[in-house]
């Protein structure tokens, strides 16, 4: 029998003592402790769905108006989002530092210090009530930081906190909280109707978040009868407006689904597998869930959780599941507090882990909530334990609090140190898969995804490996063959390229980006009429698809119709007005139609939006260059030094043009000299191409036997070098010797250079 826990008479036989029961300093260390262990996570890149939901999502780059955030274009018709909280959030992370991970990954920690935060408060608060304070005196401090610590850095949570799209769980988990929290506070607060509207609409931005908070309602008037008011009828009757608030937010939510888009493609009774045999899984997973919470290891992005299909699979979690569910319903009429912890568990998981089938049987972030009952259920029950053992006399008091906090401070130290190492798996595409293939080897959506990373890396060969390992696994899985096309196009292998590409789109003849990537490798091909048809149907299949536009507008751009050519650019860039390149492109066609003033304004948009603004600042001085604009070049290239003054590049083109220009007003002999010799002592191999800058340069100031000599030696290194530049360089050489400067007059096709740098290539989905 469980001796009921007495009153302390004094700290003597408490865990905290002194500093330890600072509530404030508690909390500080709760803050502190997140955030070390999290730490990491903030140098994370984007990763799988952040493609899809982020770098694709064209409302959150702009806050204003909100209608543009929380609606979507759907057939000509505005629908809001069924996640628009969320939404909100990617656009606030957007307006903080545009398409740069940190922001994003910071505003995910802060949510979850949020989160830390409001549960601390929780179960500090929820212990403090009258039914409670007795039974737990001075421990409520740091019974509170112990539950909150331990939930903020178990490495469940990392799937959460540190993979940018699931701030869907973890925002919903955040409000959720505060939710909870708000409604405690409504018990002993003078100001009950102020508290009973901030849990109302926590709980609706909780809704707006993820659909799994719809049981949040229950589960506060759960708490309500087990340990405020000790019946639903009080409950009811003491805090009307507490639940009449919620009440509406449920009302807000049910219209919001109703006219939200849809996710009937991931979730609901249409997908293939039976209700019957999802809930039958369910229980593998669930209990899954249940050990990872006790011995989180291995963890994975991606299950591939397989339904059930024998009794084998189903009878373990049938016993441990179905027992924990019968106690659970038991209690509640029996115990409600001990009832109202597996009523938490199993409640915020029915949505997604119980009869309605989801594409995914398991994923961990459906964890992130659920986990806090569990952990506070296992810390109070501890404290429970320790009390029987402290009336019974088994061992002294001081050498059990030594041995507790031993147990304590080790627990913490390995939880933190697992979830630390955790988050570099999150790092980038490579890591995360890597990771996956190794954990499920069975898995297709992983080799295909670690085939993308792997092409990214420049890993070419091993890529190729693992999208044919993913299409031996699931023969007909379109974005393997997609992506094998765009592998082949860029080996230069185009027929075989444009056989996986037309199987893609045999598969999938609905999806706009395989036909997009077959058009690409069409034009490749040179079959430009044959190309503007894929890129016509992928915007026909989806009118908003930026991609599909910016293909044609390349590919009128190369037919020399540059009216169709910008009309497309810009229907591209209303689309997704933060795309660097879209920009970059209609520049290039404003400066070829001969609209100069457009073509300056539109270079200036693609550099405020470049990852890298030198580099391509220096390009534009150098695409000017080739279009004979001398006096419109320099301005770039020096800008371009000034933001990298060690570039070489940068060094090589100013010099080019300062030294070969047919414009005196434009040359400048010493000046290009010194930036030829900045460029020859920055590069120790000693190019043949910046020798050529600098025998320019030195015949420009008049030394010309110099600039012999240094041509001379750039003859000599041209070993490997296309043919082009060794006849150049022969000619100026002759110019040398008969002391004559050489004037860049005969430059490379000005389209051939302003449109070399942007290749068209098949995207690797």
């Amino acid at each position: 029998m469980i001796h009921e826990p007495q009153p302390p008479p004094s700290n003597a036989n408490s865990l905290s003592e002194g500093w330890l029961d600072s509530r404030w300093f508690l909390i500080l260390l709760v803050v502190l402790a997140t955030g070390l262990v999290y730490s990491n996570s903030l140098y994370g890149g984007f990763l799988y769905d952040d493609i899809y939901d982020i770098l694709e999502n064209t409302s959150i780059q702009k806050l204003l108006p909100l209608k543009d955030v929380f609606m979507i274009d759907r057939g000509g018709r505005m629908n809001i989002l069924n996640r628009p909280i969320v939404n909100l959030s990617f656009a606030i992370s957007y307006a903080m530092g545009g398409w740069k991970p940190f922001y994003f990954h910071l505003m995910n920690l802060f949510i979850h210090i949020s989160s830390t935060l409001a549960l601390f408060g929780i179960v500090h608060r929820g212990l403090s009530l009258p039914k409670l304070k007795r039974k737990y005196g001075s421990s409520i401090p740091l019974l509170s930081m112990l539950i909150a610590t331990v939930w903020a850095i178990h490495p469940l949570q990392t799937e959460s906190v540190t993979y940018i799209t699931q701030r869907f769980e973890s925002l919903m988990g955040c409000f959720a909280l505060i939710s909870f929290y708000c409604a405690i506070r409504v018990a002993d607060s003078p100001y009950p109707i102020r508290w009973s509207l901030l849990s109302a609409l926590s709980c609706l931005l909780a809704l707006g978040s993820k659909e799994v908070a719809v049981s949040i309602p229950i589960l506060i008037l759960l708490f309500d009868r087990a340990f405020m008011a000790g019946s639903f009828k009080e409950a009811w009757r003491i805090r009307r407006p507490l639940y009449l608030g919620l009440l509406v937010a449920w009302c807000c939510f049910g219209w919001v689904q109703i006219e939200a888009q849809g996710r009937d493609q991931w979730a609901g009774f249409g997908l293939a597998m039976p209700w019957w045999k999802y809930a039958l899984s369910q229980l593998g997973v669930i209990l899954h869930y249940l050990r990872l919470v006790v011995w989180p290891h291995p963890l994975c992005i991606d299950y591939r959780w397989l339904p059930a299909n024998t009794l084998g699979q189903i009878l373990p979690g049938a016993i441990v599941v179905g027992g924990l569910l019968a106690g659970t319903v038991f209690s509640l009429f029996r115990k409600p507090g001990v009832g109202f912890f597996g009523a938490a568990f199993f409640m915020i998981l029915a949505p997604t882990s119980s009869f309605m089938p989801i594409a995914d049987l398991a994923v961990e972030h459906r964890m992130y909530l659920p986990l806090a009952p569990v952990i506070a259920f296992i810390f109070i029950s501890g404290y429970h334990l320790i009390q029987t053992i402290q009336g019974q006399q088994w061992i002294s008091w001081a050498r059990l609090r030594v041995l507790l906090i031993g147990i304590i401070a080790m627990m913490i130290a390995c939880l933190g140190i697992l979830t630390y190492l955790r988050n570099v798996d999150y790092y980038n595409q490579f890591n995360i898969w890597e990771d996956t293939v190794r954990k499920v080897p069975n898995n297709p959506r992983a080799h295909l995804n670690y085939g993308s990373a792997l092409k990214k890396e420049g890993f070419f060969d091993a890529a190729i490996v693992e999208y044919k390992k993913a299409i031996e696994l699931a023969p007909r899985i379109p974005m393997a063959y997609t992506n094998l096309g765009s592998i082949y196009s860029e080996l230069g292998e185009i027929d075989t390229s444009l056989d996986y590409l037309i199987k893609a789109v045999n598969l999938d003849p609905e999806n706009p980006k395989y036909i997009r990537n077959l058009g690409v490798v069409l034009v490749k091909k040179k079959a430009y009429e044959d190309s503007l048809i894929c890129f016509e149907k992928s915007v026909q299949l989806s009118p908003t698809y930026a991609p599909g536009y910016a293909s044609m507008g390349e590919v009128y751009f190369i037919k020399k119709d540059y009216k169709k050519s910008i009309s497309n650019f810009k229907q591209a860039i209303k689309i997704n007005p933060g795309e660097f390149k879209y920009h970059w492109g209609i520049a290039i066609s404003y400066l070829e139609s001969g609209e100069e003033a457009a073509a300056a304004d539109a270079f200036k948009k693609a550099l405020q939006l470049a990852e890298r603004p030198a580099g391509w600042t220096s390009l534009q001085g150098w695409i000017y260059w080739q279009y004979q604009k001398d006096s419109q070049a320099i301005p770039p290239l020096r800008e371009a030094l000034r933001m990298k003054p060690d570039d070489v590049q940068s060094m090589f083109r100013l010099s080019w043009v300062l030294s070969t220009s047919p414009d005196p007003n434009i040359r400048n002999g010493a000046e290009s000299l010194k930036w030829a010799e900045a460029a020859l002592s920055s590069n120790p191999n000693r190019p043949p191409q910046i020798l050529d800058a600098l025998a320019a340069a030195l015949a420009e100031v008049g030394r010309y036997s110099e600039a012999q000599s240094i041509i001379q030696e750039a003859i000599s290194k041209t070993s490997g070098v296309e043919p082009p530049l060794v006849e150049d360089l022969k000619v100026r050489l002759v110019l040398y010797e008969n002391n004559k400067p050489y004037r860049d007059l005969n430059r490379k096709s000005a389209m051939q250079v302003s449109s070399s740098h942007r290749k068209l290539s098949p995207e690797i989905l």
